[in-house]
Formats: structure tokens, sequence, C-alpha cells
């Protein structure tokens, strides 16, 4: 339990007290552990104003600094009929406080002492003892068992606010620890985003602000792309914070003096930018293969505690350590990607080489595919997709002879069917490579024609696979834009006239329609490359900045 909710559960424990002694007609003083008053009887009766007296308050006070230097309690007599009752606050065997009931015998409104009282405050006698008479209903021989009696009372309520006490706790930790669960499991849920890191630490960022109760949440990662890839000095943040720049800075700072000592809790001392004043930021690194590579970062919490507590430095650990996961699994992920494409662009490339008047065809067909696929709305993964397929798709004609895919002039009938055996070649060299599984239908089908006229299925319409029609039309395209042994290169105009007086026959009307839509500024630039390295001796393959082949 929160310290905020002890005096609460007391503060309660004391009325219910309070209100059962009012129900007897006791009235009840309240003291703290050191003899201090707390509380007294209420002044709105002429027994109130009686007992707040300083006649009166005196002799409470006197058995209340008798107690703090004693065990003594239970009941004693203050003056002749005017009885006090000690019961002792007890937590976890220390004194926490005291309670003084007073009870009045008949006999008391006689007493030359209530007499005394009564002119301390100012008070008549007479009216005094009449408008108390109804209540002054005690004998000496019933306060002792009216002792015990308001003890157990005390020590019932005491046992009930132990036990409120102990279910408060276990319910709020059975929240916590569903707070921690459910982020855990919401991350888990995402953790296969290998492609996309940052909408990955983006989603972390706001799965944590919708847990905490902070005005800001934020990721910030080093400015090193070694370490960091594609998150190098990047910054996501959910929420707002004063400005931008001004906190990568001091984010930056704080990674390179705290992330090598694990997760902190900063003041505004250590983060004047990043906390308020006198408030706190909670500072997580986050790591890869025992590096730090960046820190979660919390501030400005918010509601009526504003301290950081050990759950809120919990759940943004475990955001941390998913995305440190995620990271290392991301970047292996990315490196086998490289490699990956770097075999099948190299495959390309070699395949290119054999005939230098196709030189870069598969990279140039690859390209506009990508575009035509952007262009038509697809989805990013599908766009990628595609992309290799296009990059793939040719790699059948290793199996055809040199001498027919470079014979200058018009081929034969047998010599072309030579030539329409490269699509089910292509596939069969690919078809038992797993991450190549989702592109093969390009690499089969791209010569099938929309009017089932193609081959090597006659497949129709929309029985041909969306991937193989987008990359025969960009097939198509490349070819009628290249030069040939037997024609030269049409005019781009030309070209496109082509395509459209081709659609619903040979092309899907649909990215007939969307093709003219394309930028092809990049693509003619891949001409002019291409044109100079054929020039130069055939397709070389090198390196990419980063990873990857270029061809």
């Amino acid at each position: 339990m929160t310290q905020a909710c002890v005096p609460i559960l007391a503060s309660a424990m004391h009325e219910v007290l309070r209100q059962r002694c009012a129900t007897l007609r006791l009235y009840l003083w309240h003291f703290d552990a050191e003899g201090r008053m707390i509380d007294a009887p209420p002044m709105n009766t002429p027994v109130g104003t009686l007992l707040r007296a300083p006649y009166f308050t005196n002799l409470i006070h006197q058995v209340s600094a008798k107690w703090s230097s004693s065990t003594d309690s239970g009941a004693r007599e203050l003056f002749p009929g005017c009885w006090c009752i000690v019961l002792e606050e007890m937590e976890r065997r220390r004194r926490r406080g005291l309670m003084i009931a007073v009870a009045f015998e008949a006999r008391a409104l006689d007493a030359e002492e209530f007499a005394a009282a009564c002119q301390s405050a100012s008070l008549d006698r007479l009216a005094t003892a009449q408008a108390m008479a109804k209540g002054s209903l005690f004998s000496a021989d019933c306060i002792a068992t009216l002792s015990v009696a308001l003890r157990w009372s005390l020590e019932d309520l005491n046992e009930s606010g132990r036990h409120h006490e102990a279910l408060t706790s276990s319910g709020r930790q059975l929240t916590e620890l569903y707070e921690e669960i459910s982020l855990l499991y919401k991350l888990g849920r995402s953790m296969n985003e290998l492609e996309q890191p940052t909408k990955f630490v983006r989603m972390a960022c706001h799965e944590l602000q919708q847990t905490m109760p902070y005005t800001w949440i934020a990721a910030r990662f080093r400015n090193d792309q070694d370490l960091c890839r594609a998150m190098a000095g990047k910054t996501i943040i959910a929420g707002a914070v004063p400005d931008e720049k001004q906190f990568a800075a001091q984010a930056d700072g704080l990674i390179v003096a705290h992330g090598a000592s694990g997760p902190r809790v900063l003041d505004s001392a250590a983060a004047p930018l990043l906390a308020r004043e006198n408030g706190q930021v909670v500072f997580v690194p986050i790591s890869r293969n025992g590096e730090v590579i960046g820190a979660f970062l919390a501030g400005n919490k918010t509601g009526p505690d504003p301290t950081v507590t050990n759950m809120d430095i919990k759940l943004v650990e475990a955001a941390a350590g998913s995305v440190g996961t995620l990271l290392d699994n991301a970047f292996l992920y990315d490196d086998q990607q490289i490699l990956f494409l770097g075999v099948v662009e190299a495959l390309t490339a070699s395949i290119d080489a054999k005939d230098p008047y196709t030189c870069g065809h598969s990279e140039r067909v690859a390209h506009l595919a990508a575009l035509l696929a952007y262009e038509h709305g697809l989805e990013d993964e599908q766009i990628e997709r595609i992309r290799i397929a296009g990059l793939v798709h040719d790699v059948g004609k290793i199996g055809v002879p040199e001498v027919v895919l470079c014979k200058a002039g018009k081929l034969t009938d047998e010599e072309f069917g030579q030539i329409k055996l490269h699509p089910e070649i292509g596939y069969d060299i690919l078809k038992d490579i797993p991450l190549l599984s989702d592109v093969l239908p390009g690499v089969l089908h791209h010569h099938e024609r929309y009017d089932g006229r193609g081959y090597p299925h006659r497949l129709a319409g929309e029985k041909i696979p969306l991937m193989a029609r987008i990359i025969g039309l960009c097939d198509s395209f490349d070819a009628m834009s290249s030069n040939r042994t037997y024609r030269a290169a049409l005019p781009r105009e030309k070209v496109l006239d082509e395509i459209r007086n081709n659609a619903g026959t040979q092309f899907d009307p649909a990215l007939a329609e969307t093709f003219p839509r394309v930028d092809l500024r990049r693509y003619d630039e891949l001409v002019a490359q291409h044109a100079r390295m054929s020039a130069e001796g055939g397709l070389r393959v090198r390196r990419k900045p980063g990873g990857g082949t270029i061809s």
C-alpha cells in the first residue's frame, strides 16, 4: 500500500470508532505517538464546549502525557464519576497513537471538578448538568466491561484496516502485473516487424504512454550507422516535449553519461530540459550485443503521486528489452537480406551479361515493376517482393543456349520454342529456395497474355497472378525501349502507344492505364548507365554502399 493510503484508512477507522462512541454517549480524543492531540470532541454542543475548555483539556493532556511514558492503559477516574478509557493504537507492535474516551456517571455532575470545568468553559453548571443527564448512564461497575468492549472494537477496526491494506496492495500488484503482461503481450505480437523497426519502436512508445501516467515517452538512438543501422540518430516521441532538437541533444548526453550504469531516475538537476522543476525522468538504456545503442526516457509524471515507482521502471525496462531483442533480430534479418539480394543480383547480372543487348534488363524491369506496383496501390511488402521477382524473372535463360539468346536476326520456331522454356526453367531453378517461394508466380507466368494467348500455361485475365501481370508489362516496355539485333529501340511515345493499344489483349487494362503515371527518370538513368557498361565490355557487379550489390 502506498504511504498516501495509510492516513486515509486510519482516518476512516477513527471516524467509525468516533461514531460508535457517540452512540454510547462517550466522548473521544485522538493523540499521535508523541502525545500531540490530533482531534477532540466537536464544540457544537454544550458538552463539546465543556470538554474543549482549558480545565478539561488539561486533564486529558495529563492522561496522554502519562501514557506516552508508560505502558499503562485501560480505564481511570479523572474525578469522581468521570472516567477515561485509554485505547492504544498499535501497528506491528509499535505505538501509532492513543484514543481517550470519556464516560460520565450521574454523580460526576455533582462533583466540584465538574463545577470547575463549567466555570472554565463559561457554562452554567445547572443547565449543563441537565443537558448531560441523559448521557450520564454509566456506573463504576460497567466501566471495566466498557473498556474491554472498546478495546475489542478498536482491534477489530485495526484488523479490518490490515485486511483492507492487504487487499488494496494485492489489487495494486495484480493491476501492475496485468499492465506489464498486457504491454509485453502487445510488444510480443509485433516482434515480427523486422523490416520496420521504427514502426515497432513507435508502437512501444505509444503503448507505454497509454499504460503509464507520463506526459511523454521517448526513445533516442545513437547516431552510429554500424550499431543502429536504420535507427541511427532517430528520436521517437509519444506525447509532447518542449523542443525536439534540444531534447535529442540532452538525451544523447544522458546516454553517454549514464548508459553503462543501467536504469536510473534522474532529477531536474541531472536532466534540466527533460524534467520539470522538482520532477523526475525515467532513463533506461537500450542495449544490443552488450553495447548501449540508445535509451528509453519517460518524463513529467502526472496524477496524485509524481514520484517514479519501481513498476514504472519495470515497464520501461520491458519495452527497452523488447526493442533490443527486436533490433538484434532485425539486424540479423537485414544482413541475411543483403546477402540474399546480393546473390540474386549477382545471378541476375550474370544472366544479363550473356547477351550484351539485354545488359541490365532485369534490374530495369525490377525497378519499373516496383514503381508500377506502387502506383497501383500495393503495400510496401508486396512492392518489394515484386521487385525481387523482377530481378529473377529471366533466370531461366541460364538454361537457354547462348547461341540462341545472342542470335542476330529472326529466330526459327525451334529456337523460339527454346526461348519459351525459360519461365519454367527459372521456376525449376528457384522452387527449392524458401526465400523465393512467393516470387515464383512472377517468374513462371510473366509471359502470359491477358487474352490467354501467352505461355507457358495460356492463363487469361485475372487468373494470371498480379505479380506476373505487372512484370510482364514492364518486361515488354523495356524490350521495346531497348536496342535489339533485329531493330532499334522504339521512341518513348511509340512504346506507350503500344501499351495502350494492347490493353485487354496482351496487358492488364488497369495496369496499362496506370503505367503512364510511372516516373521514368530513374529508368532512363539506368538505361544510360547500362549502355556505358555494355560498351565497356559487359555488366559488372559491384558492392552497394552499406551492403548489397548493384549491377
